[in-house]
């Protein structure tokens, strides 16, 4: 049985490394280049657009909350909701 439990255990760490956990943050809008579809925030970050995101909505010096998934260090935005 513990045998059963390590395995089930060790299977669940496994599969759950790889998941993108989602966050947020709030800042102001430094700059965005609608080709690459992304976009910077004051801070430095920069964010890969989903292409639900219309980034020709935005505009630099908007203060947004980005609401994102960060996956093999690339911060995807889901949402961009400006504040």
């Amino acid at each position: 049985m513990k045998k059963l439990m390590g395995a089930l255990c060790a299977l669940a760490i496994l599969t759950g490394a790889g998941t993108a956990m989602a966050a947020e943050t709030m800042g102001t809008i430094k700059s965005i280049d609608t080709k690459a579809m992304t976009f910077t925030m004051d801070n430095g970050d920069t964010y890969q657009a989903h292409k639900s995101v219309n980034l020709h909505t935005l505009k630099v010096g908007e203060k947004v909350k980005v609401i994102y998934e960060a996956e093999s260090g690339i911060k995807e935005a889901n949402t961009v909701t400006a504040q």
